[in-house]
């Protein structure tokens, strides 16, 4: 072959290859370019997120909006919404505590540690004078009062005893602050504990001004907004730190309202009782369930009886006084209301989402999910509202399909949203039912705090508690012991209801069964479901405890431990109120709380893990259902107090 011949052939087959090459490319090309297309038609079809439209059934409300009108801002929102016109006068009772105590403005400790311990710039002095300016105050105020609670008091105490020993200190201050947990559950007084006095005279000056100011018609605290945010996120973080500090004026009150009794000033130990559901009440108001739980477990301090001093127990005037007192506090919140109070919390969050505008508290280095933008707004936010509003029921929802959860990635946006605003749902269920549950808990202890308070203020009449139930000429069970108490509940159509009824006559007499229907609201808890008529609270009778038959025992015959007995306890049974032998046997409630499904014990509730149970000194306890037995039997016949 001649060397011409070898040079095109070799040029032949060089071409070739880079002939393929090209071509496999250009394959490999269209095939790029018509899946990027169907990528694009996908994104433009479903994968793209619709903004939600500012409307009522989206952002549930149309005004105020951000600087650029494209957004709600709720923090404005908010402050329109609940800051009431008294915000800037002392009929605000926060006022009052602000001026004198100071704002307690930053961001909680909790925060910055989910934060990586990190600060975000926050001005304290802006945000003070912020907070000093919404309450009509001096943005220089100055505050001229301290707080030094018991715990730091005691600390400090240990320090100055042991300046040079931190060992020696710190024994102390544990010992103290053992002994500390016991002025919080029985009445003491100085003599007993002299170290105590300085903390006294230090603190009572700024409970009686927290006692002051909670019984003002308004109790408002000012939402303090960062400069360069219009999220509610910082407000709210910034706002659990005075939140916090409510729940610290209320252990220094139940502190003080065991010093009271300790030295038989029971009117004062009254009135720190009355300040701290007055406390509890305001703080449920300010915003998110969190405070609504805050608040509830404030003002649900129950375990602090008035008659809790045996040897010096309350007059019946002054049962009356607190009974009254009671009945005048300012109505709780709804879970309702908690709902609406969360809603815009709520949606502000999911806003803050799809703007990819975060709070200044927030890392700037947290990443948005590639998500985000592929949703329905619309959908979502309405879902959400209905959810709130209960015109969807949430524990409906059901968990999605390998083809729904296939379709809402690939096919459709409105069932990808739908499953987003659905999961999301289920969290929702969890927190309104945890609501519920927390109120009707709450107003089943106030129930029972009514119906204690009358035994004790029938007590106090007649030297006895009421009996079990009445006894006709033969000997026969005639009313109930709850038909007795009805004139001492501070009722009057109670008290009116008991003079219709003929008591010569039985309790299921032709003419008494008109009122076996009419168990007043007090007789009845409100998780138990009961028919029109009945009630789920007994009295436990038995020759050990308080009741036993026909007559009427005396307090003073039970022994020092007795504080904690049992008088009045709930039962998973239930029974007509008037019924003289609905009641539970001593040998039956010993068994133990609520029991198991098969097997149901006489005493128990319908709240989760326990039962509420009226206690001797006036108290409201909530004992678990895992109590020990000695211990439960004991309590039951008021041989040992749970402390």
């Amino acid at each position: 072959m001649s060397h011409e011949a070898s040079e095109l052939i070799n040029e032949a087959v060089e071409k070739q290859p880079k002939a393929g090459k090209k071509s496999r490319l250009r394959r490999w090309g269209r095939v790029f370019a018509v899946l990027f297309g169907l990528f694009v038609i996908w994104y433009l079809c479903v994968g793209r997120g619709v903004p939600p439209r500012i409307s009522r059934e989206t952002t549930w409300i149309t005004e105020p909006r951000t600087a650029d009108g494209k957004w709600i801002d709720y923090c404005k929102a908010y402050e329109q919404l609940y800051y009431p016109p008294e915000m800037q006068t002392d009929e605000n009772g926060y006022r009052i505590i602000a001026r004198h105590l100071g704002l307690h403005i930053g961001l909680p400790e909790f925060r910055l540690r989910y934060c990586d311990g990190k600060d975000y710039d926050l001005d304290q002095e802006a945000l003070l004078a912020q907070g000093y300016e919404k309450l009509g105050l001096p943005p220089d105020n100055k505050p001229d009062m301290k707080f030094v609670t018991a715990d730091n008091f005691i600390l400090n105490y240990s320090k100055e005893s042991h300046p040079d020993d931190n060992d020696a200190a710190f024994e102390l201050q544990t010992e103290l602050l053992h002994r500390l947990n016991q002025l919080r559950s029985e009445p003491w007084t100085l003599e007993q504990n002299p170290m105590m006095a300085t903390w006294f005279e230090q603190t009572s000056p700024v409970l009686d001004l927290v006692s002051d100011a909670v019984a003002k018609p308004v109790f408002r605290m000012p939402f303090v907004i960062p400069e360069g945010t219009d999220s509610l996120q910082d407000p709210i973080a910034i706002m659990m730190n005075p939140i916090q500090d409510f729940r610290l004026f209320a252990r220094e009150f139940q502190t003080r309202f065991f010093y009271y009794l300790g030295n038989g000033d029971i009117d004062k130990a009254i009135d720190d009782r009355i300040a701290l559901h007055r406390l509890g009440r305001h703080v449920q108001f300010h915003g998110p369930l969190m405070c609504f739980y805050i608040g509830r477990a404030i003002d649900g301090m129950y375990m602090e009886g008035i008659a809790d001093n045996l040897e010096i127990q309350p007059t019946a005037e002054q049962i009356r006084r607190f009974m009254q007192l009671l009945a005048e506090l300012p109505p709780s919140m709804t879970v309702q209301e908690a709902k609406e109070s969360e809603r815009l919390f709520m949606l502000d969050s999911m806003q803050t989402f799809v703007r990819g505008v975060w709070p200044v508290s927030v890392p700037k280095q947290r990443i948005r999910s590639i998500f985000g933008l592929s949703y329905d707004w619309n959908i979502i936010f309405s879902r959400a509202n209905q959810y709130i509003s209960g015109e969807l029921d949430a524990e409906a929802v059901t968990l999605p399909s390998f083809g729904d959860l296939m379709r809402a990635l690939f096919i459709s946006r409105k069932t990808r949203s739908e499953i987003f605003v659905n999961a999301n749902a289920a969290n929702m269920v969890i927190q309104y039912k945890t609501a519920e549950d927390v109120k009707q808990r709450s107003d089943c202890a106030n129930n029972l705090q009514r119906v204690t308070l009358a035994m004790l203020l029938y007590h106090a009449e007649h030297g006895t508690l009421p009996p079990a139930y009445s006894l006709d000429a033969n000997g026969k069970p005639q009313h109930s012991w709850r038909v007795l108490l009805l004139p001492y509940l501070g009722d009057a159509e109670l008290a009116a209801l008991y003079g219709q009824i003929h008591l010569d006559e039985a309790w299921d007499s032709e003419y008494n069964r008109q009122f076996h229907d009419q168990c007043p609201d007090v007789y009845r808890c409100p998780t138990h479901g009961l028919k029109p008529g009945d009630t789920a609270y007994c009295v436990i009778t038995g020759d050990e405890t308080p009741f036993s038959g026909g007559t009427g025992k005396s307090l003073s015959g039970f022994g020092p431990e007795s504080g904690g007995m049992v008088l009045v306890a709930e039962t998973r049974q239930s029974g007509n109120w008037m019924n003289p032998d609905f009641n539970v046997p001593f040998d039956e409630a010993k068994t133990g709380i609520n029991g198991t499904p098969d097997a149901v014990n006489a005493i128990g509730s319908y709240h989760t893990g326990g039962a509420n149970f009226g206690l001797r000194n006036g108290a409201v306890n909530f004992y678990s259902e895992t109590i020990a037995p000695e211990v439960r039997e004991r309590v039951l016949t008021g041989k040992e107090k749970i402390k």
